[in-house]
């Protein structure tokens, strides 16, 4: 394999964030800050819909469950509730620890440590 991702030249599409001159693909956006105005290159034919509704996450984790294995969180449950968009964490720090192709990030929507 190609330990780290060296030696291959080939893969998909690649987005760059932040730069309102680069959005190009159907689905990719730009935020600016000063004038709190959203940039949105629409996934569709045509102008969007009148009825479009934009969802513009804020959050990383939506639930965070932080105990202790001499004190742990017990008997947690979760019932007809659904987390969905959480920011991307593509660019947040993570670990490689076999030098390899694959990352451990310690972060999720629904984040749980010291459970039972």
């Amino acid at each position: 394999g190609f330990q780290g991702a060296r030696g291959a030249d080939t893969g998909g599409d690649f987005f760059i964030e932040g730069v309102l001159e680069e959005l190009d693909s159907p689905g990719e956006f730009f935020f600016n800050e000063t004038s709190k105005r959203l940039y949105l290159f629409f996934n569709g034919t045509g102008a969007p819909p009148p009825s479009l509704e934009l969802n513009a996450p804020q959050l990383e984790t939506l639930v965070n469950i932080s105990a202790t294995r001499w004190s742990p969180a017990v008997n947690i449950t979760f019932s007809n509730v659904s987390f969905t968009a959480t920011t991307p964490t593509f660019f947040a720090p993570h670990a490689v620890p076999s030098g390899g192709d694959w990352a451990l990030a310690r972060r999720g929507a629904v984040f749980a440590e010291g459970t039972v």
